[in-house]
């Protein structure tokens, strides 16, 4: 499944030096979004960082990413558990993207910060 998403520089810049120091090339960019996706339950397994302070962002920078079937799952489940408290959420994907993005820049350089 073809996507895309929204995200900040910041968030742009940080995902691809975490990428590149895992050692991903350009080309390899939706593989590494979408182990991302699939970690995620891991991550946060509540998915209470998916959205988390995004409405006073600013998305800068719009990306396409292909989804596994592994990633599409993930992603299908989270929705479900996120509607069951918000079922009039918007823009779903995009936030649970970022948050997978996030995640893993946080895992890799062992920070607990959200941006």
């Amino acid at each position: 499944m073809k996507t895309s998403f929204d995200l900040t520089a910041d968030l742009r810049a940080a995902m691809d030096r975490t990428r590149e120091l895992e050692g991903y090339g350009v080309k390899q960019r939706s593989a590494w979004i979408c182990e991302a996706i699939v970690q995620l339950p891991k991550a946060d397994p509540t998915y209470a960082n998916v959205g988390l302070g995004e409405a006073r962002e600013r998305f800068s920078t719009k990306l396409g990413v292909i989804l596994s079937f592994d990633a599409s799952e993930v992603i299908k489940k989270a929705k479900s558990i996120i509607r069951r408290e918000d079922p009039e959420s918007e823009g779903l994907t995009g936030q649970i993207i970022r948050a997978a993005i996030r995640a893993r820049v946080r895992a890799q350089s062992g920070t607990r910060t959200t941006r």
